[in-house]
Order: structure tokens, then C-alpha cells, then sequence
């Protein structure tokens, strides 16, 4: 496991109910599917090859790099990215 800076209750709520919203939408119209558990995916940045772990991560049903069961890291880019963004430091726990 990373250590990493903690997010405060009001910013878990706010993701929670964000990914509540989203996973309601997409039962109601399943035009792609989440992804939690900061599944990573690479990309080209700057000529440089990054990896992004977002918090939440969606690929739509239309996305050429489909999201297999077994994938353990994604190999297209997500078509949206969602981070729960913490004003905590990894020193400030």
C-alpha cells in the first residue's frame, strides 16, 4: 500500500454520493462502466509515459479500448477521470 494524504468526512461524503449519482445514472442509461480501486492507465504526456491511478475512473461503451473483466490496469484512457482531492499532506495524517 502508497501512503497518501487523507481526505476529510465532508470530502468522502462528497465523493460517495457523486459515485452514488454516477452508478444510479449508468444503471438508468448503461452507456459505460466505473471502475473504483484506482485502476491505472498510461499515457503519453510531453513526449513522456505517465501512469494515472484516479479514484474513479469511467470508460463508455463506445470507447475503441473496451474494459475487460480481467484487466488489471486499463489500456486506453479513461473518457473521465474523478479524484477526491485532499487538503492533508502525508506529515499531516
Amino acid at each position: 500500500m502508497e501512503e497518501k494524504a487523507v481526505s476529510d468526512v465532508l470530502t468522502i461524503l462528497m465523493y460517495k454520493w457523486f459515485f452514488e449519482l454516477l452508478e444510479h445514472y449508468l444503471r438508468t442509461n448503461p452507456i459505460a462502466q466505473s471502475v473504483l480501486l484506482e485502476m491505472g492507465f498510461r499515457f503519453t504526456l510531453s513526449g513522456k509515459n505517465e501512469v494515472r491511478r484516479p479514484d474513479l475512473g469511467v470508460v463508455l461503451n463506445d470507447n475503441p479500448i473496451p474494459l475487460l473483466p480481467h484487466d488489471k490496469s486499463y489500456h486506453g484512457i479513461y473518457d473521465m477521470c474523478i479524484e477526491a482531492l485532499s487538503d492533508s499532506t502525508t506529515e499531516t495524517k
